[in-house]
């Protein structure tokens, strides 16, 4: 699901470690079948969060690997991203970024995001994340989209409630950042270079600046002035400022790009 934080950071990481791979992009809600069918008989670890048919997945010639954070580590070994000396600390920030500030993020966004937009409305968005037309023309169809918005606030419990709650945890994150950059008087969260926990950051926090990654258009315009006012004031705090500049050179200095329409290839597939 290229539209996805998780993917994007898995995405990130791939590319800043110069590993080639051919990216195979699906809508949300209509992923399972590539997944099931790009991992057919491969091995497979089991998800932190959600199900066995969650993405991102890297698919290798022995086995498929889940989760952002260890498709990170995978692509970043013998790296400056993941330098032994510091890969238990770089650990502990990735498991906790995957695992708190990344659903926080993406509760708080679908909130907003699934409550003003329509069927045809969101198969306008997902159009410039390299999805297939048919998948396009799927999720802009109010039955499939019906579907999908009942699992967003029933399966993936999206309510007001828990959004305003993630709001609060967002900003005690970037608060939480904004300390730990100052105290280690460092540019990076672990010193003079960037490393997977910086990137992992920036990446799950990034919908929640109103940022689409590699240069797509963010649906703004669909958003309430509430979250584009809440979207402001964390791109003015230090840690939203610190997390912008990665992302702005991540989308100014990319690596090879890779997709499912078949532009360059490699060895390895990431849905």
């Amino acid at each position: 699901i290229s539209m996805s934080h998780y993917c994007e950071f898995a995405a990130w990481a791939l590319d800043a470690s110069g590993v080639r791979y051919q990216e195979h992009c699906s809508a949300p809600g209509l992923h399972v079948g590539t997944v099931i069918w790009q991992s057919l008989g491969k091995e497979r670890n089991k998800p932190r969060l959600g199900t066995r048919w969650a993405t991102p997945l890297l698919v290798l010639p022995d086995r498929a690997l889940h989760d952002s954070h260890q498709i990170a580590k995978f692509a970043a070994q013998g790296t400056s991203l993941y330098p032994p000396a510091l890969q238990q600390a770089i650990d502990a920030d990735l498991l906790h970024f995957h695992d708190r500030l990344g659903p926080m993020t993406r509760r708080y966004v679908y909130f907003h995001l699934f409550e003003r937009i329509d069927a045809a409305a969101f198969g306008q968005l997902v159009a410039p994340y390299g999805v297939p037309h048919w998948q396009q023309w799927m999720v802009s169809r109010p039955f499939v989209y019906a579907r999908l918005r009942k699992f967003v606030f029933g399966g993936l419990g999206v309510t007001q409630k828990r959004a305003e709650k993630a709001e609060d945890y967002i900003t005690a994150e970037l608060d939480s950042v904004e300390r730990r950059l100052r105290k280690a008087r460092s540019p990076f969260l672990h010193g003079g270079e960037p490393t997977l926990a910086d990137l992992s950051f920036a990446a799950l926090l990034a919908p929640a600046l109103g940022h689409a990654p590699r240069g797509r258009p963010f649906p703004t315009k669909a958003l309430s002035e509430n979250f584009v006012a809440r979207a402001e004031m964390w791109r003015a705090h230090e840690a939203g400022k610190f997390a912008l500049d990665l992302l702005q050179r991540r989308d100014s200095v990319l690596g090879p790009r890779v997709s499912h329409n078949g532009v360059n290839s490699g060895s390895s597939s990431i849905t």
